[in-house]
């Protein structure tokens, strides 16, 4: 199953979001090393907003978070392919 993390980037306090898979024992969570805008590195992370979360929840959350989440990031959990 397809989930999502946000962390906070260090030095530009934006949020990033991650694209990972569920692990087999469903309380955690792969996370790649890039974001999905690229822009961001999994070792430059300072807290995260959320963590595991599928796309309808990774939608809300940033939403409600507003304007410091990357726009490239959340554009992504509205696409459609």
């Amino acid at each position: 199953m397809t989930v999502f993390t946000c962390y906070k980037k260090k030095d530009t306090e934006e949020y990033h979001i991650f694209e990972g898979k569920m692990k087999d024992d469903r309380k955690s969570c792969s996370v790649p090393a890039k974001s999905i805008c690229r822009k961001m590195d999994s070792s430059e992370k300072d807290g995260k907003l959320f963590a595991c979360e599928n796309e309808v929840k990774a939608r809300l959350q940033s939403a409600e978070h507003g304007r410091p989440v990357c726009g490239t990031c959340v554009s992504h959990l509205y696409a459609s392919y």
